[in-house]
């Protein structure tokens, strides 16, 4: 290994015995970082600026890191100060420039420009758990931001086990796909628009719970699975994370939207073992027939011969699995139309439908187990 600018450290230090090292200077260089602290047992004031692709050439002299790929400039600092009586106050800004982190199938997190802020109070006494008292937290990419408050202390920050905190997310539905997907594994699909998210999230030992989670979205579109471009959609709901099995389950859930709207409905997300999701829902619903259509790949023109109209309310399920969705519900449907507008080819003041049915991701196909059309005097089985 050659290495032609090695770490350079140039530090001034006071020790007394019983008591941990003070280092009124500590300076160290090298290609890859510069670093500029002063510590003492009570307070920490440091610096730094980071060559993360210099970084990477390093760490690949000892590591194997293949097609992996870290570049980008990270400027760094951290203060804090701890009290005789244990309480504490820190403070940690990370700024990262043209940054970038990818696995080696091309995975990963892309950022021209990101920046960190974290600031926290609590109690560290020696021996003894750490406490939060305050803390918060902003994240700021491209206009892109997440803000997070703390609002009830953290008894114990290893475990992470009580407290809550305010959580506020906006800026651009893509990007935070984008970021979320490093996070946790998610299929291949574009997604457009403007999202706003808020909630209160609560943490206990087996769980994080969110209490009336609201999520409006601006101009989504979707082109994946459903031909969704509507002008806004909202939804509120409670979130209950498992921690032990990762599921995440939104209940009393109220979704707004001009093809769909539901009304105290469930969503549930559960990972496979393979790390592949599965998703259901159910709950009382309002469609818009002919939006609700076009959106789910009936007809691509919500005007021309194929296309249906009437509103529709009553019970739906879905459940996604490995490319399958299997669907089912009923449906009273009032001023049915089929065909243009300006000509029904079927109309209906008023009917019942009911279904049951799986879509094929791979074939692109709708098989119906089982369906019945009902209208005064008439009913249809198939």
């Amino acid at each position: 290994v050659a290495w032609e600018q090695p770490l350079h450290v140039e530090f001034l230090g006071r020790y007394a015995e019983g008591r941990q090292p003070t280092f009124d200077k500590l300076v160290c260089t090298s290609d890859f970082i510069a670093l500029n602290a002063r510590v003492t047992p009570d307070t920490v004031q440091a610096a730094a600026n980071i060559n993360l692709n210099k970084l990477r050439a390093r760490l690949a002299d000892f590591v194997n890191l293949g097609d992996v790929v870290l570049d980008g400039e990270a400027a760094a600092s951290l203060v804090g100060q701890r009290h005789p009586d244990g309480t504490f106050r820190a403070e940690a800004t990370v700024a990262l420039k043209n940054f970038k982190a990818l696995d080696h199938n091309g995975r990963g997190l892309t950022e021209p420009a990101l920046r960190v802020h974290l600031a926290a109070t609590g109690k560290a006494p020696d021996g003894a758990l750490v406490r939060l008292d305050t803390a918060s937290g902003t994240l700021a990419a491209a206009g892109d931001e997440l803000r997070v408050a703390l609002v009830e202390p953290v008894a114990n920050v290893r475990e992470l086990s009580s407290g809550s905190v305010d959580v506020h997310l906006t800026g651009d539905l893509a990007r935070w796909k984008t970021r979320a997907a490093t996070v946790v594994g998610m299929p291949a699909f574009d997604l457009t628009g403007a999202i706003e998210a808020r909630g209160k999230a609560k943490l206990s030992k087996e769980s994080v719970t969110v209490d009336r989670l609201a999520v409006t979205l601006t101009k989504p579109k979707l082109t994946r699975w459903l031909d969704l471009d509507e002008p806004i959609m909202s939804a509120v709901g409670d979130l209950t994370y498992t921690r032990a099995t990762g599921r995440a389950a939104f209940t009393q859930l109220t979704v707004n939207s001009v093809p769909l709207s539901v009304d105290r409905g469930t969503v549930v997300f559960e990972r496979r073992a393979d790390g592949e999701f599965i998703v259901g829902g159910s709950g009382p619903c309002v469609a818009d027939l002919n939006r609700l259509g076009k959106t789910v790949g009936l007809y691509a023109d919500a005007t021309g011969p194929d296309a249906v109209t009437g509103r529709g309310t009553g019970p739906l399920r879905f459940r996604y699995e490995a490319g399958v969705t299997t669907f089912g519900g009923t449906l009273d449907v009032t001023s049915f139309g089929y065909g243009p507008k300006e000509k029904f080819i079927w109309f209906e003041p008023a009917l019942r439908v009911e279904a049951e049915g799986v879509y094929s991701d791979k074939a692109d196909s709708v098989t119906l187990n089982s369906a019945r059309v009902e209208r005064p005097g008439l009913a249809l089985d198939a």
